[in-house]
């Protein structure tokens, strides 16, 4: 006579649940992660990419004015540029897209005395949501760029996940600057380290963050941006 088959008992149910359970809690924390870190390097790449840019034309002309679409151009590795349509867009080797936007969002420095940039970090790989995969620039006369931030949820220059930097002067004895810098802060958001350092200045963007005292032109405070790991090495 054969033997009825034994189910699974309530015991044993509980068990494979709790199990799956872990397991799929696992699994999104780990994709979660792999999109932030995915997004940090995009966006590092980025930043980095247009700082560079905008060195260089400081360093030829003195001052970023004008077509700025143009002189980011000449000085990009793009793959296409539409710099006589409105708006102005250009395409980088790496798949991110440039916008020119006339109309700034969010609006945190002062009136004309920048240049507006919209970065869609990933390109067309995703789709385009601001603060999601799509970040503003500032581009100020003076060469400086400053990423924009949402307040809540904090993204972009305000969030260290995004954007991570460091800040850190030099101390002077009789006039000889000191071989070995001081870090004053670490690993904080472009917005902390840049109103920290003054490297920004302005009450709206700044908001609660002011210029640290040690911060003079003695100490000569400079904000570090910190490179994050590569995709897939995090």
């Amino acid at each position: 006579m054969k033997k009825a088959k034994k189910g699974f008992t309530l015991a044993e149910i509980v068990v494979a649940l709790v199990v799956a359970s872990v397991v799929a809690g696992v699994t999104i924390n780990i994709t979660r992660q792999k999109i932030e870190n995915t997004t940090e390097y995009f966006y590092y790449s980025a930043y980095s990419l247009l700082k560079s840019a905008v060195a260089e034309i400081i360093a030829d002309t003195g001052q970023l004015s004008g077509d700025v679409c143009t002189q980011i151009d000449s000085k990009l590795n793009t793959i296409s540029s539409n710099c006589a349509a409105s708006p102005q867009t250009l395409t980088l080797r790496t798949g991110a897209v440039l916008t020119f936007a006339a109309n700034p969002v969010p609006e945190q420095l002062e009136t004309g005395t920048y240049t507006t940039v919209n970065i869609d970090i990933d390109g067309q790989r995703s789709g385009s949501e601001l603060w999601t995969d799509v970040f503003p620039f500032y581009l100020t006369n003076d060469g400086k760029v400053i990423p924009a931030y949402q307040q809540e949820p904090q993204a972009g220059g305000n969030n260290p996940k995004h954007l991570s930097f460091s800040v850190k002067y030099d101390v002077f004895d009789a006039g000889v600057r000191n071989q070995t810098p001081v870090w004053l802060l670490k690993s904080v958001s472009f917005q902390q380290a840049a109103c920290t350092a003054g490297y920004v200045s302005s009450p709206i963007y700044c908001g609660s963050f002011v210029k640290d005292a040690v911060c003079t032109e003695q100490a000569d405070c400079r904000i570090v941006p910190i490179r994050p790991s590569p995709i897939g090495n995090s």
